[in-house]
């Protein structure tokens, strides 16, 4: 089941206080700084740790923050049905 941005846009800015970003679908070059977020979050307790090949294999389910395309912040949207989702760091 596919998930799009709301109003079916691929990318859309937010802004949050006094930072804007960007949200948008993960793709194959985000990988490297998604391993890292998630391990900078694992050694703070954060969050459970993730393997580079579950990242990848479950690319398809990530989301990234970014400021002037710098990525700042990833997280994953889970579907279970059109009633139930999950969002996880």
């Amino acid at each position: 089941m596919g998930v799009s941005l709301p109003g079916g846009a691929r990318r859309r800015r937010v802004r949050v206080l006094n930072s804007t970003f960007t949200v948008r679908k993960a793709r194959r070059g985000d990988i490297d700084r998604i391993v890292e977020l998630v391990r900078e979050a694992t050694e703070r307790g954060k969050v459970l740790k993730r393997s580079r090949d579950d990242i990848r294999k479950r690319l398809g389910c990530f989301y990234i923050a970014d400021v002037r395309d710098k990525i700042v912040g990833c997280c994953v949207l889970e579907v279970y049905n059109r009633k139930l989702a999950e969002i996880r760091f």
